[in-house]
């Protein structure tokens, strides 16, 4: 997941909105596959996840996506993943 997040950040500071969807409609396949695993393990980590991804995913589909938001929520998300993975 991490990476997925790295390579959305990449396209977000280079500018390109359309890459960053992309890449991080990979990180939605990749979380269908771990989200029942981490809301058992971490209810709070789960929530903060999922409003992130809410949050990115509202950003990018905006008419000009603000890159310093996006650029923080991606952070906060790496952060709380970093989190998950050391619980």
């Amino acid at each position: 997941m991490l990476a997925v997040v790295s390579k959305t950040k990449t396209a977000v500071t280079s500018g390109d909105f359309v890459q960053a969807q992309k890449e991080f409609d990979k990180f939605e396949d990749v979380w269908k596959e771990v989200e029942d695993g981490i809301k058992a393990k971490s209810r709070d980590n789960y929530e903060a996840i999922e409003k992130s991804m809410d949050d990115i995913s509202g950003e990018l589909k905006a008419t000009q996506p603000q890159k310093d938001k996006l650029l923080t929520e991606l952070q906060s998300l790496e952060k709380t993943i970093n989190a998950v993975s050391k619980s």
